[in-house]
């Protein structure tokens, strides 16, 4: 299946009053219909009228066990029938609102806690561990992540979608994508891309990922290098002298 060019309905997973008080028939059928209402919240029920609730989900044969189920919903308020069609109340308002700015920082809050933890995937879990063995002979290889992370800066939007080397932490890697843009780096996705596999390639040779991380946003470094080393050209972020600086000369004795 290409997820991508699937439709989809978002199903809420708070427990209200409300929903628990309908039967479990009741709570599965409207399930069911919320995969077969169109993106106006409509069902067209054709002749059928109510039977028709039944043909549409495909289970026209358990008509009289859904019969009480959808006279529930429709007692509940949550359905309505109107000419030939069953109407589900609030659709559109539930399926195209928004998150809230405090609930996308807690999602991303608990997906960096998990990337700390190492936690994966269990498709990512599959694969990492049907090569256990060779992971310690193989050199960490940098692939793009499937949860980009925006951080904004100045106006500027610093990219973190990478899959850091084990035991990195994320926020500390997403610090030094600012302290980059603040020491007047290289901007934009390649330029990450090749800071991180400099991260990679320093880990590979028995560095500590975090302690060169935080070495280069302590010195304002503008690359990342060996800890306590200026090396592969990783030097400090000078000052901006100013407007009126100009060079020392003979004049000047």
């Amino acid at each position: 299946m290409r997820w991508s060019d699937e439709r989809y309905v978002r199903v809420y997973v708070r427990d209200t009053v409300d929903w628990l008080a309908l039967s479990f028939d009741a709570q599965a059928l409207l399930l069911l219909i919320l995969r077969k209402l169109d993106r106006a919240g409509v069902l067209d029920l054709g002749k059928q009228g109510k039977r028709g609730v039944s043909a549409a989900i495909g289970h026209a044969h358990l008509w009289e066990r859904l019969e009480p189920a959808l006279d529930e919903l429709l007692r509940d308020g949550c359905v309505e029938l109107t000419d030939g069609r069953l109407i589900m109340r609030n659709f559109i308002e539930a399926q195209e609102t928004r998150q809230s700015d405090a609930a996308r920082k807690r999602d991303q809050r608990e997906r960096d806690r998990d990337l700390a933890r190492g936690q994966v995937t269990k498709r990512d879990s599959e694969c990492q561990n049907s090569h256990t063995e060779s992971r310690a002979v193989t050199p960490i290889r940098t692939v793009p992540s499937r949860t980009k992370t925006v951080l904004k800066t100045r106006g500027q939007a610093a990219l973190a979608g990478f899959e850091l080397p084990p035991g990195v932490e994320p926020a500390l890697w997403r610090d030094w994508l600012v302290a980059r843009l603040k020491a007047r780096a290289a901007k934009g996705e390649r330029a990450e891309r090749l800071s991180l596999d400099k991260l990679v390639e320093l880990v590979n040779q028995g560095q500590d990922g975090n302690a060169v991380l935080r070495q280069a946003i302590e010195r304002n470094y503008r690359g990342l290098a060996p800890v306590n080393s200026f090396a592969n050209g990783a030097r400090p972020a000078q000052p901006d002298p100013g407007p009126h600086y100009r060079p020392a000369g003979p004049d000047d004795e």
